[in-house]
């Protein structure tokens, strides 16, 4: 079961779990209902829009089960041929539940009436779509390299010519 924190997705992570759910339609019925809790409680925004800190797909998280110590792994979308332990695919119920929850927050995840978990978010180390937002600004920043020895002394910018009268640029 999952009690209803409020989660936030990416309209593409939104579409993975309509398609999870025509998948488990009546095959795994406590997974169909958390995707179908998820899909009908979940807030949707586009990529760059999406919070610094909440979880998508392939963010690398740390949670914690109960008052367990934290764990760290890569939210991923089907089971890799990676390290054992180092993904934590949506196709699971604790994958699935740590999927659009922010930093913080926590889900209670019943596999049967007598066990349930508590899972809570303590860190988004990465988030693909946070890194996306970087890269962007990076692009558009101006880069200036100085160097030394420009009019009287100061620092100059790379390729602009500093000696006396001669107008063109510099053989250096």
């Amino acid at each position: 079961m999952w009690k209803k924190p409020g989660c936030t997705l990416t309209t593409k992570d939104y579409e993975i779990l309509q398609h999870m759910l025509d998948e488990y339609y009546d095959q795994l019925e406590a997974m169909t209902w958390l995707l179908r809790q998820k899909l009908k409680t979940a807030r949707v925004v586009r990529r760059e829009d999406m919070p610094d800190n909440v979880v998508t797909l392939n963010s690398r998280i740390s949670f914690r089960v109960g008052n367990g110590v934290p764990e760290t792994r890569i939210i991923s979308r089907d089971r890799s041929a990676g390290p054992v332990g180092y993904f934590l695919p949506i196709t699971t119920m604790r994958g699935l539940s740590l999927l659009g929850l922010s930093e913080g927050q926590a889900a209670v995840v019943s596999r049967s009436p007598s066990v349930a978990e508590i899972l809570q978010v303590t860190a988004v180390h990465y988030q693909p779509e946070r890194a996306e937002k970087l890269r962007n600004v990076e692009a558009i920043r101006p880069v200036f390299r100085l160097i030394e020895g420009g009019r009287q002394g100061g620092p100059a910018l790379a390729g602009t010519h500093t000696d006396g009268d001669d107008p063109g640029p510099s053989a250096a």
